[in-house]
């Protein structure tokens, strides 16, 4: 789960928007010769998670000649973007679900800690 702003920002991108349309060797991260678009481990995982969840298509061609991808902006990633630019409200209710999320990750760890605390404290 990313935040809100973190998708925002990598969606209007200049390295992301470079990209978009063009299509480059699908193999780059096993190439020290070509260059690939994202570097950074951190961007590679963000894109694999907005792929997974269709803010991004990727665009896979197996063809004996090639072996390309290309990466396009969904509806949903078009949709995401103009909501977050116009209104503010958009903005607190994305927050406000990611903020949803961040809780019951922290309370379910609390929550098994404390579990494991007190089965520990019983047993040994």
């Amino acid at each position: 789960m990313y935040a809100p702003y973190t998708i925002f920002t990598f969606l209007v991108s200049k390295e992301f928007r470079e990209i978009v349309w063009n299509s480059f060797y699908k193999r780059h991260m096993e190439s020290s010769d070509i260059q690939s678009p994202f570097n950074n481990p951190e961007k590679i995982l963000l894109l694999e998670w907005l792929i997974d969840h269709n803010y991004i298509i990727a665009e896979y061609r197996n063809d004996a000649d090639s072996d390309n991808e290309s990466y396009l902006i969904s509806t949903l990633g078009h949709a995401f973007i103009q909501n977050y630019r116009q209104s503010r409200w958009f903005r607190i209710r994305a927050f406000i679900h990611y903020s949803k999320w961040l809780y019951w990750i922290l309370f379910a760890s609390t929550l098994g800690s404390l579990m494991a605390t007190w089965i520990t404290h019983i047993f040994f």
